[in-house]
This record gives C-alpha cells, structure tokens and sequence, in this order.
C-alpha cells in the first residue's frame, strides 16, 4: 500500500513559511508535532510506504 501525504496538515498546522531559506511555523506548535500521532496510526501497517 502506497500512503500519499502532504506535510502540512498532516504533521503539523498548514501555516509553515520560508523565511531566509528557513521553514518557519506561524501557528501554535512545533513543525512534525503531529508524526507521532501518524506513527502510531500506521504500527500496525509495516509494510506501508510513504510518498510526501
């Protein structure tokens, strides 16, 4: 199974900018604050590969 993802919206807020070349976050949280939750939902598919 092939698992199609974005970055934003899906491990952290979509509100990710570059400034200087730099990914800045301009929303509550951290960037990738979510990839635990993902990780978590996909324990029990190993073979899954992820295309973001």
């Amino acid at each position: 199974m092939i698992l199609f993802l974005d970055f934003d919206g899906v491990l952290h807020p979509d509100e990710v900018y570059l400034v200087k070349g730099r990914p800045v976050l301009r929303a509550e949280g951290a960037l990738f604050m979510w990839a635990p939750l993902l990780v978590g939902a996909l324990k029990d598919y190993p073979s899954v590969k992820i295309v973001l």
